[in-house]
């Protein structure tokens, strides 16, 4: 593959959900070398996720919070995220390198 790869390709089409839909998202930092951030928008700006893994463990309640979806990981880091959407409308998925290009991005579409 010429580029990141989302689970096991480089090609998808978009993503389709539900309003009220909830989904987990997996993130994971395969590069060698360098960090990437993990980042959910709706009109340019960040939505709202909720925590809920970290290196493959399960977060405790009181660290499963809900906050901006924006996430920076470093080579070999994972992180888990819940996502439910509550407008409909078209999300951008993203994956940002260490040098601020984006490197993945795939669309998200949600509707009633």
């Amino acid at each position: 593959l010429n580029g990141p790869a989302v689970n096991g390709g480089g090609g998808e089409s978009v993503f389709a959900m539900r309003l009220g839909q909830s989904v987990r998202l997996r993130f994971v930092n395969i590069q060698p070398e360098s960090n990437a951030t993990f980042e959910l928008v709706r009109d340019s700006l960040p939505v709202v996720w909720r925590s809920v893994a970290k290196d493959g463990f399960e977060l405790p309640l009181a660290q499963a919070v809900t906050g901006a979806s924006r996430r920076s990981l470093w080579p070999g880091e994972t992180f888990d995220a819940q996502f439910a959407p509550t407008l409909p409308g078209t999300y951008t998925l993203r994956m940002i390198s260490d040098k601020g290009l984006v490197a993945y991005e795939r669309v998200v579409r949600v509707r009633k």
